[in-house]
């Protein structure tokens, strides 16, 4: 994710988080936003302030984790841009931002101030537009590293494309021209579930800030920065599909198996550019059964 992607983020949970401990009752707003990163306890799945009060809510980990990212530095659990720790008079005014930039008007502005409601919308639906960009990230390289897709593929992918109780995605421009269905791992349900109940129908599953469609282009940008993030060079999507059909091969696999999961309408193609013989297998039987080996020479020797 690019910086100002991060910080986007960063600012709508900080927000958020904020007003969750003046909700909580535990501080005013202007005793909240000075508090210290080392006041709170950051668990698996909770956050402990004070050794006393558990937060379980998932936008107040994700913000802890984000946050020690971007400011590893900075003293304070709530800093500004700067390092510092963030002004309390602006948090009202931040809070109205974040509704407007989701397209949500006439809200009032302080924490305390929310409805259940509106307190609703903040937690929900503003929260995941700031980090559905993360979301979507996470689930474009699990559909190329578990399903294999083209990257027109997954560009193309709507809501409707998805059926979770089925346990599977229906490709929307198959190469054959006719429908095509790809599995559904049991790991990306719960979290695939959850990101698609804030979609309509027809929304598509993957766009940029500007709201529109992401491109194949998009796919391959996306995949080449989060493998840099991991200190992975040179990473496309092209790559991650030969890496799976190699991996279907080595772990036993037939060659028309891998073509039939890698969707080929010629087994040749599967042959020559997707699922080549496994080079380590031929040395593992030139060592073990060649005469000319190093391990037969040996054996001859002594």
């Amino acid at each position: 994710m690019r910086h100002y992607e991060a910080y986007g983020e960063f600012v709508a949970l900080r927000e958020i988080t904020i007003s969750t401990f003046v909700r909580s009752g535990e501080s005013k707003l202007h005793e909240v936003v000075k508090l210290r990163r080392n006041e709170m306890n950051l668990q698996e799945s909770s956050s402990t302030f004070r050794n006393d009060h558990v937060f379980t809510e998932r936008w107040v980990h994700d913000f802890l984790l984000l946050r020690d990212t971007l400011f590893p530095a900075s003293p304070w659990l709530f800093p500004s841009k700067t390092g510092e720790f963030c002004d309390a008079s602006r948090v009202p005014y931040r809070i109205s931002s974040l509704f407007c930039q989701a397209g949500i008007q006439n809200v009032p502005c302080a924490p305390e101030s929310l409805s259940p409601d509106q307190w609703l919308k903040l937690t929900t639906e503003v929260r995941f537009y700031f980090q559905r960009q993360r979301y979507q990230v996470a689930l474009a390289v699990a559909f190329l590293s578990c399903d294999a897709l083209r990257p027109g593929e997954l560009a193309s992918l709507k809501k409707y494309n998805i059926d979770i109780d089925q346990f599977w995605i229906c490709l929307p421009r198959p190469k054959k021209g006719r429908p095509e269905y790809m599995p559904l791992p049991a790991f990306l349900i719960e979290p695939l579930s959850r990101y698609i109940s804030h979609l309509k129908l027809d929304d598509r599953l993957f766009i940029n800030l500007q709201g529109t469609p992401w491109t194949r282009k998009d796919i391959y940008r996306v995949v080449k920065a989060h493998a840099a993030e991991l200190g992975i060079n040179d990473v496309v999507p092209r790559r991650v599909r030969a890496t799976v059909g190699r991996l279907l091969r080595k772990n036993g696999a037939t060659l028309d198996q891998t073509r039939e999961f890698l969707r080929h309408v010629e087994l040749r193609t599967t042959e020559l550019h997707y699922a080549p013989d496994n080079i380590e297998e031929r040395q593992q039987i030139f060592q073990e059964y060649h005469p000319l080996s190093s391990k037969n020479i040996s054996r001859k020797v002594s």
